[in-house]
């Protein structure tokens, strides 16, 4: 139980990053502001300041924003999506650990489903910080400053605390399923492997030598182990069928005879 628990972290970690980057995405990743400082005074003062807020999902509408906001609007979908992904990703890892969705593929053509996971994390962290970087680039291209009769009016995008949450988000799962896995290797083979007894078929503890039923040896399930038991399943079924027919016919002999009338013509 242990394994399978530490098995499914990555599954849990998927669930939550993608829970929380829906959420995040309403924080403001970028501020609208403008101010107005009066240079005339002997230390400038700024006499008038605004700030718009821009969530998360509101960058996804940058595209006049020029090359760097096309792609930071693209980079925040592309997210967006990846989180939906790693909730739907996650909860059926979640659901396959405790048995109920066994069609939850341990592997993805050759590669295994917990890399799949890790794989899933390194995308986004990359996606992340490809985001920051434009999103860094479109504030610095978008502040403007006018001079006018001594007062600098100055306008322009700064970024906001939405993307770097995510970040941190998304490297602390990241760092704690690799220390996770380094501490404490699993061997993704056994994590599912069920064990039943050779004789009678019940499923059985792992830990256990023989069957407590029947007194067999216990051994993990396969297909040969499966044919085997259902070959001796048959076997019994057809002794108890033939024993049944015989106790009948011991019976029927065991009744006494009824004497046939004779016909006098």
């Amino acid at each position: 139980m242990k394994d399978k628990v530490l098995y499914g972290l990555g599954y849990v970690f998927s669930v939550i990053l993608g829970f929380f980057t829906i959420i995040f995405l309403a924080i403001p990743y970028l501020s609208l502001f403008g101010k107005t400082v009066d240079n005339n005074a002997l230390v400038p003062v700024v006499t008038n300041y605004f700030s718009y807020d821009i969530s998360g999902y509101k960058t996804m509408d940058l595209w006049q924003l020029g090359f760097s906001g096309v792609m930071t609007s693209l980079l925040q979908i592309f997210i967006l999506i990846l989180s939906l992904l790693l909730i739907v990703w996650g909860v059926c890892g979640c659901l396959k650990i405790f048995g109920l969705f066994n069609k939850f593929p341990n592997k993805i053509g050759k590669v295994k489903s917990k890399t799949v996971t890790n794989i899933l994390f390194y995308i986004y962290l990359a996606l992340s910080v490809l985001l920051l970087i434009f999103l860094i680039v479109v504030s610095a291209t978008n502040q403007f400053s006018d001079d006018h009769y001594g007062e600098t009016t100055t306008t322009g995008l700064k970024l906001s605390a939405g993307v770097f949450l995510t970040l941190i988000l998304v490297l602390a799962f990241l760092v704690t399923t690799l220390i996770i896995s380094k501490k404490h290797p699993i061997n993704e083979e056994t994590v599912f492997d069920v064990y039943v007894c050779s004789g009678c078929g019940r499923n059985a503890n792992p830990h256990h030598k023989f069957c407590y039923k029947c007194g067999e040896k216990i051994i993990k399930k396969t297909d040969d182990v499966l044919d085997k038991i259902e070959t001796v399943e048959e076997e019994q079924v057809v002794d108890v069928k033939v024993s049944n027919e015989e106790n009948i016919k011991d019976e029927e002999e065991s009744l006494p005879k009824k004497k046939k009338k004779r016909k006098l013509f």
